[in-house]
């Protein structure tokens, strides 16, 4: 339990050390894999979602 707490304590710290990227062609390419089954009605609103995401995550 301490170390959960910690952790989450932890989380909240500004990371200083983050270097600014100066291009996006250095970033990693990752591939999101929607398993969908009967899910027609929520579809455009994942997608939706999807494209929301904010990646690479900055410190600010």
């Amino acid at each position: 339990m301490l170390l959960r707490l910690f952790a989450c304590a932890a989380s909240f710290e500004p990371c200083a050390d983050a270097e600014p990227l100066e291009d996006d062609a250095r970033l990693p390419i990752y591939t999101i894999v929607l398993a969908l089954y009967q899910e027609a009605a929520v579809v455009r609103q994942l997608t939706r979602a999807i494209d929301r995401l904010d990646y690479p995550v900055l410190c600010s």
